[in-house]
């Protein structure tokens, strides 16, 4: 019998292969390292290529996998199955909020109602839409999500067809480094971010969405709507990639580069985290400068929070945030005695098992491992958990001693 050796610094890198040996010849099995890396420098340089500033502000092109998208079913029968049951079982209030969001994006246009005369693009798909409810926020009570992911079975979904594109955002933990490290602090976002950066006409018709006529009345043939996105939307894929790969281009090509490298280097996604030991007044001239350079771009920087009273006072009402529920990449921030608030506690009103215990210790939002103190004896205890001499299964009531820890 021969036995294959195994590289003791590279058990890994072995079982990697013998995997990728093992898969079928048609199954893509993922790319390399370097083949993600030509892969994303493609997918940027085709961003770079088609897309154009005009008046109205940034125009994109989705980058389509032209094996896939050729073969795209339209998902008609599926969208308007899925409407059927969310007109069914949604409240009339919120039926009448997400009226009024269609309303109000049709107006802004950034949807547009498509008719028989409207120019059709060479693809066409239509995506499910899903009301999501967020009563926490201050500004938006409800959402429109669309699933670029639904497919029919052994079919593939519109983000199966839209490459990813590269992440280009900034390292999350130095953001908030650099946040706790400057003197003075200017906070901010962007209004609406996805739904800013517009959307090519050709690729218009794969942004397909339905929505009834009448709130009051079922989703009948008669009663359905047919919305199309002008701007690149929440949902698909490829949409934090064309985000960032829009305001890094701005930025690059903004006649103050060392303000908007150090922008650049500071803005998570839609939000800024702009930190610098210079005083409240030079704060206030930041703030001017910020909102001018998004609105070379059309968009609008709004939502401005700093740690002095200075800035503050003077920010317009329009573009102030509320500094109840105030938080910095998903961590409470007190402006007012400029700290972060980290909370770690433990439900004692329900069964603990396995599945409960590994909720709680991944719950815990701490990137920068501040709270390590505090759950380093529960990484042990999780672990004795999964011992097979106590046969736990993922929902089995842990023992007397084990709950008691």
């Amino acid at each position: 019998m021969i036995i294959n050796s195994i590289q003791e610094d590279e058990p890994f890198e072995y079982l990697q292969k013998q995997d990728v040996l093992k898969c079928n010849g048609d199954e893509f099995a993922g790319y390399s390292a370097d083949e993600r890396k030509e892969k994303d420098k493609q997918i940027l340089q085709f961003f770079r290529d088609t897309v154009q500033k005009r008046i109205e502000g940034y125009f994109v092109k989705l980058p389509l996998k032209t094996n896939k998208i050729a073969t795209l079913p339209d998902n008609y029968r599926l969208t308007l199955k899925r409407l059927i049951g969310i007109v069914k079982t949604t409240p009339m209030e919120v039926k009448k909020m997400i009226q009024e969001i269609f309303e109000d994006q049709v107006k802004k246009n950034i949807l547009e109602i498509v008719i028989a005369q409207t120019p059709k693009g060479e693809w066409t798909h239509y995506s499910p839409i899903q009301p999501v409810l967020t009563p926490h926020k201050a500004t938006t009570k409800c959402r429109v999500v669309v699933d670029a992911s639904a497919h029919y079975k052994g079919n593939d979904s519109l983000n199966d067809a839209i490459e990813q594109g590269p992440t280009l955002l900034p390292d999350i933990l130095d953001i908030l480094i650099r946040f706790r490290s400057g003197e003075t602090v200017i906070l901010a976002d962007v209004e609406k971010a996805f739904l800013q950066v517009r959307l090519n006409e050709e690729d218009r018709d794969l942004t397909r969405i339905l929505w009834i006529k009448d709130i009051n009345l079922p989703a009948t043939p008669d009663n359905v709507e047919v919305y199309r996105f002008t701007r690149v939307l929440f949902g698909l894929n490829a949409s934090p990639f064309l985000l960032a790969a829009t305001i890094m281009l701005h930025l690059e090509n903004h006649a103050n580069s060392k303000l908007a490298s150090k922008i650049n280097e500071n803005l998570y996604v839609d939000n800024l985290i702009f930190t610098f030991d210079g005083s409240p007044r030079e704060a206030l001239e930041l703030y001017k400068e910020f909102k001018a350079i998004f609105a070379d771009a059309n968009l609008n920087l709004r939502e401005f929070m700093g740690n002095s009273d200075e800035f503050n006072n003077n920010i317009p009402e329009v573009d102030k945030a509320q500094k109840s529920d105030l938080k910095v990449l998903g961590i409470p921030y007190d402006p007012d005695k400029d700290t972060i608030q980290l909370e770690c506690f433990v439900s004692t009103d329900e069964k603990y098992s396995r599945r409960t215990v590994s909720r709680k210790i991944g719950s815990d939002f701490d990137p920068q491992g501040l709270m390590t103190p505090l759950m380093l004896t529960s990484k042990p205890f999780q672990r004795v958990l999964w011992q097979d001499e106590f046969a736990y299964k993922w929902d089995t009531p842990l023992n007397q001693n084990h709950e008691s820890q």
